[in-house]
């Protein structure tokens, strides 16, 4: 019985597309939230 031929690996893409988030505006409050608590600049800050 012959050995089967492995299948070549799936082509990676070639554009990197941004993850689609679900809880995004979230994670920007809590970013945004401890920018404030710890007192960032208004350059540091989210």
């Amino acid at each position: 019985m012959p050995i089967p031929t492995p299948s070549p690996p799936p082509a990676a893409t070639a554009v990197s597309l941004p993850r689609d988030v679900v809880n995004a505006p979230e994670v920007k409050a809590a970013i945004a939230r401890r920018s404030a608590e710890r007192g960032d600049d208004a350059d540091r800050a989210a």
